[in-house]
């Protein structure tokens, strides 16, 4: 009778203890999201694959996905919602490529904390999709 009763209090003890390293995880994602961006709304929590927690929110009318991977900041991604609104450098790169005729679908500005920004320009022509990455630069990768 007392294994019977061992066993599940142990499962209980260590289901407690996860719950709280993972909720004290999610606090400080939460607090440096709001440290980094205190007007972010409609914030909305995903998980990927590899253990990436992202935070998809609103600053003002810009869209920002904040990566985190255990509770650090490893990229933010800030949606670009215009050609025109590329710095003149990425505009001349994608010019002077062999895609400056396909039609362009979206357009991010990745930060890194520790290495150089990048500028990710999805873009497509027919059936045919490319995901094109700039360095800050103009330099396509």
């Amino acid at each position: 009778m007392k294994k019977l009763f061992i066993f599940p209090a142990l499962i209980i003890a260590l289901l407690l203890c996860s719950c709280e390293k993972n909720n004290n995880s999610n606090s400080i994602m939460r607090d440096t999201l709001y440290e980094l961006y205190p007007d972010a709304i409609d914030v909305d929590w995903d998980h990927e694959r590899g253990g990436y927690s992202v935070a998809e929110f609103y600053s003002g009318s810009v869209e920002i996905s904040l990566w985190f991977k255990n509770s650090e900041v490893v990229s933010t991604m800030i949606d670009i919602p215009s050609y025109k609104l590329l710095p003149t450098v990425i505009q001349d790169g994608l010019k002077n490529s062999k895609y400056a005729d396909w039609i362009i679908e979206d357009i991010k500005h990745i930060k890194y904390p520790v290495q150089s920004d990048q500028y990710l320009i999805s873009v497509e022509s027919g059936i045919f999709d490319k995901e094109l990455y700039f360095t800050a630069e103009g330099v396509l990768l």
